[in-house]
């Protein structure tokens, strides 16, 4: 894999991004989505920041959208670090902020591997 290979990078996106991402899921047919947008707004902080790392590139009928199974790292309300899934569009993915950033992604290497709790990141 290349390291300019944009299903191997790190991405992070606010709650109003993750609400658009499930959407597009729900439309799209997918299966790794919320039950709902009002169980998304009910588990995601409001304030989050969420991390978004591809898993597997998605099969499927050639009359819907590439997307990619992503990881998606984030805040729930009890403040707790939570993980799920979520289906993509790779154009809505390729959109988010990517983070470059040696310290940011050193964050994520930490929260990740120690699994320590997710901070600001910047």
């Amino acid at each position: 894999m290349a390291v300019d290979d944009p299903s191997f990078s790190v991405r992070v996106a606010g709650v109003a991004e993750l609400v658009r991402m499930h959407s597009e899921a729900r439309v799209d047919g997918s299966s790794a989505t919320w039950s709902s947008e009002v169980a998304l707004a009910s588990q995601v902080a409001a304030d989050t920041k969420a991390i978004l790392i591809p898993t597997i590139r998605n099969g499927g009928p050639a009359t819907r959208p590439e997307t990619w199974r992503c990881h998606v790292w984030f805040v729930d309300r009890d403040l707790e670090p939570t993980v799920s899934m979520l289906d993509v569009r790779r154009d809505t993915f390729l959109a988010l902020r990517e983070l470059t950033d040696r310290v940011q992604l050193n964050k994520v290497v930490r929260l990740l591997v120690d699994g320590y709790r997710l901070s600001a990141l910047s």
